[in-house]
Parts: C-alpha cells; sequence; structure tokens
C-alpha cells in the first residue's frame, strides 16, 4: 500500500494515539504521520502497515483551529488564570537569566578565567525550569559539568552575545557542542539562549510544534542534529502562530507567550 500527502490512517496496534495524517508522500518504506494523540511519527512500513480511513477532516483534533483550541482551556485568554500561571513561571526564568547571565558579568568572568561562575547560572537555569520541558535534566547538567567549562562558556556567550552577522557559525558551534556533550535536546539548547532575549528567539518543544505546523501549511521535522535551518523554520511557525492569534484577539507580546500558548494548545 502505497501512502499519500493528506491519506487518514490508524495505527494497526496502537488505537490510542487515534486518527493520523500522513503529511508527506511516502518516500521508500518510509512515512510521516502526524497522530491526533501521540504527535509525529516516522513509520517502516515494513513493519507496520497504517490502516486507511475515511474521515471527515472537521473532525480530526489536529484541524481544530489554536485559537479555539486554547479559549476552550483559557475561556479569559491571555488573562485567563491558567495561561498567566504558565507564562509566569518562563518570565521568572527568562528575568532570573537576563540578570545573573548580562553581559558585562559573563565578559569579565570569562577575561578573569571563571568561567565555572557562568557554568553554575546555566545549570541554576536548567534546575529551575518547568517541570517537562527537560528531558533527564540531571543527567544533561551532569554532562555540562562535566564538559570544558571555558569551551561551554564561551560558545554560549557568542550565540547569545555575539554579533548577528556571526549567528549562524555561533548557534552551529554551540549545538554541535552541546552534541559532543550527549546533549541532543531542542528544549535544552534554545532555553539556554531565548530565555536571555525572549523578544527574538523561541524555547522549542518538537513535538507542540509538529503537531500544530499542518495547520500553518508546514511539516516541521526537528531531528537532533539541531540544524539552524530547523530553528528558523520553527520561528517563521511562531511568527505564523502570533499572528493567527492576533487576528482572533488574542495578544501574545513575546515568544515566552508563544510557547505557552503552543504548549497549552497542543495538548488540546
Amino acid at each position: 500500500m502505497h501512502y499519500k500527502k493528506g491519506d487518514k490512517v490508524k495505527h494497526p496496534k496502537q488505537e490510542a494515539w487515534g486518527i493520523g495524517l500522513v503529511l508527506e508522500d511516502q518516500r521508500d518504506d518510509k512515512v510521516h504521520i502526524l497522530f491526533e494523540h501521540a504527535g509525529q511519527k516516522l513509520l517502516s512500513v515494513q513493519f507496520c502497515s497504517p490502516v486507511k480511513v475515511d474521515v471527515d477532516d472537521s473532525h480530526l483534533a489536529m484541524n481544530q483551529p489554536l485559537a479555539e483550541r486554547f479559549l476552550s482551556l483559557c475561556p479569559k485568554g491571555v488573562k485567563d488564570p491558567k495561561f498567566m500561571k504558565a507564562v509566569a513561571a518562563y518570565r521568572a526564568l527568562s528575568d532570573q537569566a537576563q540578570t545573573e547571565l548580562n553581559e558585562v558579568d559573563v565578559r569579565a568572568w570569562l577575561k578573569r578565567g571563571e568561567a565555572d561562575m557562568i557554568i553554575t547560572h546555566l545549570v541554576a537555569l536548567l534546575k529551575s525550569a518547568p517541570k517537562g520541558l527537560i528531558q533527564s535534566p540531571s543527567s544533561v547538567i551532569k554532562a555540562i559539568e562535566k564538559g570544558n567549562a571555558h569551551e561551554f562558556a564561551t560558545l554560549w556567550c557568542d550565540a547569545v552575545y555575539g554579533n548577528e552577522d556571526e549567528w549562524p557559525e555561533d548557534w552551529t558551534a554551540f549545538a554541535e557542542l552541546l552534541g559532543e556533550l550527549g546533549i541532543h535536546q531542542w528544549s535544552v539548547v534554545t532555553s539556554l539562549i531565548a530565555l536571555m532575549k525572549p523578544m527574538q528567539w523561541m524555547i522549542v518543544m518538537p513535538k507542540a510544534l509538529e503537531s500544530i505546523a499542518p495547520l500553518f501549511g508546514m511539516t516541521l521535522h526537528l531531528t537532533d542534529d539541531l540544524s539552524l535551518s530547523d530553528y528558523d523554520a520553527a520561528l517563521a511557525l511562531a511568527a505564523k502562530v502570533k499572528l493567527n492569534a492576533q487576528s482572533e484577539g488574542i495578544d501574545l507580546h513575546d515568544m515566552i507567550d508563544i510557547v505557552v500558548y503552543i504548549g497549552l494548545c497542543a495538548k488540546a
């Protein structure tokens, strides 16, 4: 059986996953499918043949407009206590990051050979991250602490405070270092950067973004190589989400608002 973009399917053994939407035409034996209750999956048809089904698109959970999902969870919009509580946790963390790791102090620590001070503050941020944002946080922290403090702090500083025209190289160098440390989490690399500049950068939660992307005519497959092109695609999706929310009277102020909005909608 061959699968085409737009086909609706069910997993033959995972009934709880719900209806799946094929995201791209099948290539070789692989097919990308977005399931209602399990997110995006890459399945090999050699081992699993999804069953095609005929359903009304309007009944698919992933096709429900984001604003509708959001308001069903937060009837008062951005003033709803549920939304405000979630935002407050990230906002406090961002304020902490910008205060404790301001550029003047960071560059002074590096100049004096006190990179450990920077690592201490970065680790504190990860420890304070909202529950569920970082997978196996203790393992991530251990990997960072075992690495070369000066190298890690320098590459992080370049990514956050470096020249804009060197951003691609700075991102790549920092992402590659994380990979060498065995850290392949989008939420880690983007948290350590985005908390510093929440008007500009967004924390990436892959499953949430991948699940809503089809609503905006996009297909995201965020791999663990942490490429800048994938991050650019995530930021492009965030911009579309913000404009769509605004058209529905939902004012998302910055990337923190956007990531919380997406997170809530993806779970709805």
